[in-house]
């Protein structure tokens, strides 16, 4: 293993995130889950620009994107919710031991 994944994501209020990690982290693959709150998020739907308070999820995983967006479609609280990977370089090498020793 030289990589993991790092995937994007955004979710609402705090127990609606915390239930979202735990499906996460109970999925084969999946090894860490950052969490960033409060983060402000506006953007238009329906013609009005809307304002929300969100997290955001990093996802670090083995699993591809395919795999993980079909996941994440299945447990994520949004109708349509972002998933976006972030492309990454090389790996650490200990923290990929850590991974494997982990999934």
């Amino acid at each position: 293993m030289e990589k993991i994944n790092i995937f994007y994501t955004t979710t609402s209020n705090e127990i609606v995130t915390e239930k979202l990690v735990q499906n996460l982290l109970n999925k084969k693959g999946v090894v860490c889950v950052n969490i960033i709150k409060n983060v402000k998020s506006f953007y238009k739907e329906d013609g009005m620009i809307m304002e929300s308070l969100e997290s955001v999820l990093l996802i670090k995983t083995i699993l591809n994107k395919n795999d993980l967006e079909e996941f994440l479609t299945e447990v994520h609280p949004y109708e349509i919710p972002f998933v976006t990977e972030i492309l990454t370089g090389k790996t650490n090498k200990d923290y990929l031991k850590w991974v494997e020793k982990n999934l």
